[in-house]
């Protein structure tokens, strides 16, 4: 959208999925944050 700075995420997400180029699907698995090198190194 060519947005710069700060601002809400939501909107932009909401009209991606009113749009049809964003969907989602709920995971029922074991789910880890390994968002980082050592959260992943803590897991293994």
């Amino acid at each position: 959208s060519g947005r710069s700075g700060r601002f809400p995420l939501a909107p932009m997400l909401f009209d991606a999925v009113d749009r049809g180029i964003l969907s989602g699907e709920q995971y029922r698995g074991q789910w880890s944050d390994v968002g980082t090198p050592e959260r992943l190194e803590i897991l293994q």
